[in-house]
């Protein structure tokens, strides 16, 4: 095969002189979208073995932990407004605490030396 032969590949000639077209409505606008507020953020909250809390955003990167309660609570309010800037923050935040217990069906067949 001879490949002084081949055609050229087709090119695509580019106006640049011309103006890009303008949108008709404000509907065809959808590249530029402006973020909005969401309303509440929900963090699940668990304590650590050895003291302290842990808290996670549920759908966002954001998690923090605290000494105590306060501090977690303090932290996640600055965590929060850094996450998402001061305009965008949400106002409020719903903390699920989550806790394991066991509890004992038949306390009397437990051996506690087991466990």
């Amino acid at each position: 095969m001879n490949l002084g032969t081949l055609p050229k590949p087709p090119c695509v000639e580019l106006n640049l002189a011309s103006p890009l077209p303008r949108p008709q409505s404000l509907n065809q606008l959808k590249t530029f979208t402006i973020p909005k507020r969401i309303m509440a953020i929900v963090f699940t909250i668990t304590e650590k073995i050895r003291g302290g809390y842990t808290a996670s955003a549920i759908g966002e990167a954001i998690a923090t932990e605290g000494k105590d309660i306060d501090e977690l609570y303090n932290n996640i309010r600055t965590s929060t407004i850094d996450y998402f800037g001061a305009e965008l923050a949400p106002n409020t935040a719903r903390l699920y605490f989550l806790r394991e217990e066991v509890l004992y069906i038949f306390p009397d067949r437990f051996d506690a030396s087991n466990n």
